[in-house]
């Protein structure tokens, strides 16, 4: 009996499958979806499609059903029981039913039951697309500045023309670029100009243009590119459709009072303005008495005249170094600078110029008082007493042994101690001590007397300068150079034995 059972069951797998093959063969159908292609927006929202199945096959096929695969739904579509070789139509709509729906094919099935089981009818394909859409044939955009140059004092304005080709009112968002957009990814970019955005979208009719002004500020002088960013998006039937355009447009930022004064100054760029006018403030000092040499002649001139080659070598080489601190500590004038800028670069200049000319003047007047007071130190006076005379001989390295002069009527015989100015000679009496009662005080100052150290002596007498005096009447004075008979070298310290 299990036998039996066996060959039964087998037997009737093998009848199911081949009723199911002449049902196949019996009934089939065919599947029409239209319209075959359905734009993704269309199908987002929702969009109605007429399906239409054809009993093509051998006997009826009831419990119809169709349906779409994937993430597409198909909704509202009722078939009644299909009699062999007609057809029958039905409305339906199309929608994703899990956005985001994709772009390409989507399976449609039509199925039908049969002996308590379902099987299939027809299938056929509906394509999803999301066409590209060809900005120049909706729109076009341009932009440009009411004037060639922006100035400080005048901001501008600029222009953007938005011209609809298409039968589609058009809504536009406008976004400016310069610059400053950019800083925050390079931040040695430098912002020229400031923007002013506009914050409604602009509305453009169908085959119209809407030209939108915005203005323009001076932020620094020099030369920026601005981009011009539109948006655009309009409604085609139930699609909203959007695109982008994109405009460019140069603007430069200048200053006249600046273009004059280099024209002025006769300076090609502004970058030779800081060395020029750091050397003219030197210059105007020095033609106001503080010439920086000595003696000064009347016919003293600067250093460097202008527009000499010295000149303009020393002023690239001091402007190189002014821009580099400058930029260091502000902005890099050879790119972007305002009027501002100019301005304090001017003053700083002119300051620094003064202020490193008064120094250096104020160090050449203190050499030069230096160098006075040492030589007023070491060069004999009338006034001068014994002990100072001959403290000034040593400080010159001079010693006690000096070359004696005779002049005038009667003759009178003196020491010379320096050469004076113009030709004259400085001279004095011979200079006398009394011996020191202290035997051994007394040979010592004999022995320095002999061997010439006259530092000694006079460190040995500063306690008592009064006990040196003149051994003649007189004092140190200046007699033409040209009128005296010279004697051989003689002590000009001598005692009172």
């Amino acid at each position: 009996m299990p036998a039996v059972r066996r060959i039964a069951g087998a037997m009737r797998i093998v009848a199911g499958v081949a009723g199911l093959c002449g049902a196949a063969a019996a009934g089939p159908a065919r599947l029409e979806v239209a319209p075959a292609r359905i734009e993704l927006c269309e199908l987002e929202r929702g969009t109605p499609v007429v399906v239409n199945l054809e009993n093509t096959g051998k006997g009826a096929l009831e419990g119809l059903a169709v349906a779409a695969a994937g993430a597409v739904g198909l909704d509202g579509c009722k078939l009644d029981a299909l009699p062999e070789g007609t057809a029958q139509s039905c409305d339906a709509v199309a929608r994703c039913k899990a956005p985001p729906c994709a772009v390409g094919p989507v399976a449609v099935r039509a199925s039908y039951r049969r002996g308590g089981h379902s099987w299939l009818a027809a299938t056929a394909s509906v394509e999803v697309v999301a066409p590209g859409v060809a900005m120049s044939a909706i729109a076009s955009l341009s932009a440009r500045t009411s004037s060639g140059e922006i100035a400080e004092s005048s901001p501008g304005i600029a222009y953007v023309h938005v011209t609809n080709l298409s039968p589609y009112p058009l809504a536009v968002q406008l976004a400016f670029h310069d610059a400053g957009a950019f800083r925050s990814a390079d931040p040695d970019v430098r912002q020229v100009v400031k923007l002013q955005h506009l914050q409604a979208p602009l509305a453009v009719a169908p085959l119209a243009t809407a030209t939108a002004p915005f203005g323009v500020t001076m932020v620094a002088l020099g030369k920026d590119t601005v981009v011009v960013d539109a948006a655009v998006s309009w409604f085609d039937g139930k699609c909203q459709r959007a695109g982008a355009l994109t405009a460019s447009f140069d603007v430069e930022t200048g200053s006249s009072e600046l273009v004059m004064l280099l024209k002025l100054l006769g300076l090609p760029a502004l970058l030779l303005l800081p060395g020029v006018l750091l050397l003219s403030a030197s210059a105007i000092l020095w033609r106001f008495g503080l010439a920086l040499e000595y003696p000064r002649s009347e016919k003293s001139e600067f250093w460097f005249p202008y527009a000499s080659p010295y000149f303009w070598v020393l002023a690239v080489c001091v402007s190189f170094v002014w821009y580099r601190l400058y930029a260091w500590q502000h902005t890099d004038l050879r790119e972007t600078y305002r009027l501002g800028d100019v301005i304090a670069l001017w003053s700083i200049a002119l300051a620094a110029g003064a202020l490193l000319h008064v120094i250096a003047f104020a160090v050449l007047r203190l050499v030069v008082w230096r160098r006075r007071r040492r030589s007023a130190a070491r060069t004999p006076s009338d006034a001068d007493d014994p002990w100072t005379t001959l403290h000034k001989l040593a400080l010159r390295g001079g010693g006690l042994n000096l070359t004696r002069a005779t002049f005038g009527t009667p003759p009178a015989t003196r020491f010379i101690l320096a050469d004076g100015p113009g030709g004259k000679l400085w001279v004095c009496p011979a200079i006398s001590y009394a011996p020191p009662g202290d035997a051994t005080l007394a040979n010592s100052l004999v022995a320095q007397r002999t061997a010439g150290d006259l530092a000694g002596l006079v460190e040995r007498f500063r306690p008592a300068r009064g006990s040196l005096r003149w051994a003649a009447k007189g004092h140190p004075q200046l007699i033409e150079g040209d009128s005296v008979n010279r004697l051989p070298a003689f002590p000009v310290l001598t005692t009172d034995e």
